[in-house]
């Protein structure tokens, strides 16, 4: 992923997968970028838009794509802001977690009960 800054412009991601497995997943994650802009989720947390997927190329054999980028800064370097604010913070989880449970259409590998990213098991796999 490269971030490129454009001239009078809002910067943007340009992800170009370098393997044959990352670069098979660019239209699912695509898929799911459309998806989650259509979610609750999209009020309460940002993600990025999709901009454009690019075919594959001479140049460049993969899918690739670019997206909006997201300014601002990672949880441990804003961790003194975050912690006069935990109220909130705890709050505005809950209110993604929910949102993230209340959505069922998305592009998502089925998985059996107990696997990671599964509903819980009653009897954890062996």
């Amino acid at each position: 992923m490269w971030r490129v800054r454009i001239d009078g412009a809002s910067d943007v991601v340009v992800r170009l997968p370098r393997r044959p497995g990352a670069a098979a997943k660019v239209e699912s994650e695509a898929a799911v970028l459309r998806g989650l802009a259509t979610t609750d989720l999209a009020g309460l947390v940002d993600t990025p838009s999709l901009l454009h997927v690019g075919d594959p190329h001479d140049v460049f054999p993969h899918r690739w794509t670019v997206l909006q980028w997201l300014g601002g800064s990672d949880a441990w370097s804003a961790r003194s802001e975050l912690d006069a604010h935990q109220g909130r913070l705890g709050e505005d989880l809950g209110r993604a977690v929910a949102a993230i449970g209340r959505i069922t259409d998305m592009p998502a590998p089925d998985r059996a009960a107990g696997e990671r990213g599964a509903d819980h098991a009653s009897d954890p796999p062996n």
